[in-house]
């Protein structure tokens, strides 16, 4: 099993990006986390991660390209490792 599930919301139309990253999330393994290429910063969608259980990281890489990581609390080694990889 792959421990990163990668989807690219970039571009979808609101409320598209939540609606696809929810749906994706749920059928998330407790060991895997979701990486999601985005054209913006959603921030409406960290409430709704924080409800679930969920914790998350957003990388910005120019002023419409973001990588957003969601993960559960216990598998923050596991997003580390990737974003290590991702700078190398």
């Amino acid at each position: 099993m792959d421990h990163i599930v990668q989807i690219n919301v970039k571009t979808l139309a609101p409320p598209e990006p939540m609606v696809k990253i929810l749906k994706v999330l749920s059928t998330l393994s407790e060991h895997q986390l979701l990486k999601i290429y985005h054209r913006r910063e959603p921030f409406p969608l960290y409430e709704q991660l924080e409800i679930l259980g969920w914790d998350y990281h957003c990388k910005r890489k120019s002023d419409d390209d973001f990588e957003l990581y969601i993960y559960k609390p216990e598998n923050k080694a596991l997003l580390k490792q990737q974003l290590k990889l991702a700078d190398e």
